[in-house]
């Protein structure tokens, strides 16, 4: 079972997981986290 990628709305090669983007909320660029 592979783990789901979310993706920064701002830059699609920012990619975290599911527990990261929840701990960070916003990402780093400004973007939101999307699966």
């Amino acid at each position: 079972m592979s783990t789901i990628q979310y993706i920064s709305t701002r830059d699609t090669n920012n990619r975290v997981t599911a527990s990261q983007a929840i701990l960070k909320g916003i990402a780093e660029d400004g973007g939101l986290y999307v699966p």
